[in-house]
């Protein structure tokens, strides 16, 4: 959570189930401290999938990974991105902040 308000963090990737916090507390709290930052919620339930429907945060079944992780990381760094570019805040050169689709491993 110190990552997340000392702004370290692009995207937040959540479980629904952990210990002391849900991974739904987790993203109401870090809507509240980082309101742009994309958030993808991961969880064994598939009735979770029409609960995240609202556009708060992308669901991802666990059943399906790692084939639906994929596409909703790109998704976020899209919505990023362009979160990035209508506040000014835009890295200079590709070469400062490569995109995570494009980054090595």
């Amino acid at each position: 959570m110190a990552l997340i308000e000392s702004d370290q963090v692009d995207i937040l990737v959540s479980d629904l189930q952990m210990p002391g916090m849900d991974g739904l507390e987790l993203a109401a709290w870090a809507r509240d401290v980082a309101p742009a930052m994309p958030i993808i919620i991961m969880s064994g339930s598939s009735i979770f999938g029409n609960c995240a429907q609202r556009g708060d945060f992308s669901f991802v079944p666990k059943a399906d990974l790692p084939d639906a992780l994929q596409p909703a990381l790109e998704q976020a760094v899209s919505q990023l991105e362009r979160s990035r570019r209508r506040s000014g805040t835009a890295p200079k050169s590709e070469e400062q902040d490569e995109p995570i689709s494009k980054a090595k491993a």
